[in-house]
């Protein structure tokens, strides 16, 4: 059921009136995400069980949060807006710190249930910025997002990816992961992300292969933007 916008925004005005203890709490939830396991909460809040159970029960009251009626023992903000309203009560170093300590949560799941929050890992490593761990979850991330057609998600993983190539020269993977990249952007209509990514490529590119694909992609790029002297 979707919330009426008048209702979050009213809802949001409220969280000043909150108590401290309150806005703590519910900021940490908003690290972990819009829907979050109590029992995680329960490890990252410098508070009792009780005393978390009873603010999530009265956020629920409030109508900040929701119980999943499909999983139990996970909660939800009801909106995006209020989730980052209480994340945005967090310093930057708090939120890294807080990011790592969930992400360390996640991976010391079992096997099975660790390959399950894939997304979750993938995220909480990208906003603390731990390069290596960026690399082992965004990149199954990324080509899950592909298979679920959802594209936007696979450039937000495949980014920081590249980023962190680009820093370490690392020519053979910047090539790689930009062929992926760029024909997500192709895909998506962002074609002069696409030309921006292919372009920064192309003079680290040897093969003759991977040099056709860039042409190509470039070619489609300026087609599609009526660039036709270009293509």
């Amino acid at each position: 059921i979707a919330v009426p916008a008048t209702l979050i925004d009213f809802l949001i005005k409220k969280i000043p009136l909150l108590s401290p203890k309150v806005i703590e709490i519910l900021s940490h939830a908003a690290v972990i995400g819009k829907k979050f396991d109590i029992q995680f909460l329960f490890t990252l809040c410098p508070y009792s069980q009780q005393e978390i159970v009873q603010i999530v029960d009265s956020a629920i009251h409030d109508q900040l949060l929701e119980q999943n009626s499909e999983e139990k023992g996970r909660i939800l903000f009801v909106h995006d807006r209020i989730k980052e309203a209480f994340y945005q009560n967090l310093g930057p170093d708090k939120k890294k710190a807080l990011h790592f300590k969930v992400a360390n949560l996640l991976e010391n799941l079992e096997v099975k249930s660790r390959t399950e929050f894939i997304f979750d890992l993938a995220n909480h490593y990208i906003e603390c910025a731990i390069p290596e761990k960026i690399i082992l979850y965004a990149y199954p991330a990324a080509l899950k997002s592909l298979e679920n057609f959802a594209l936007k998600e696979a450039a937000d993983y495949f980014s920081p990816i590249l980023q962190f190539y680009k820093e370490n020269k690392a020519d053979e993977k910047i090539i790689e992961i930009s062929k992926q990249l760029a024909e997500v952007f192709l895909t998506m209509g962002q074609n002069s992300e696409a030309v921006r990514i292919v372009e920064a490529a192309l003079p680290l590119t040897k093969s003759t292969l991977d040099k056709a694909l860039f042409y190509k992609q470039l070619c489609s790029a300026y087609y599609k933007q009526g660039a036709m002297e270009k293509a």
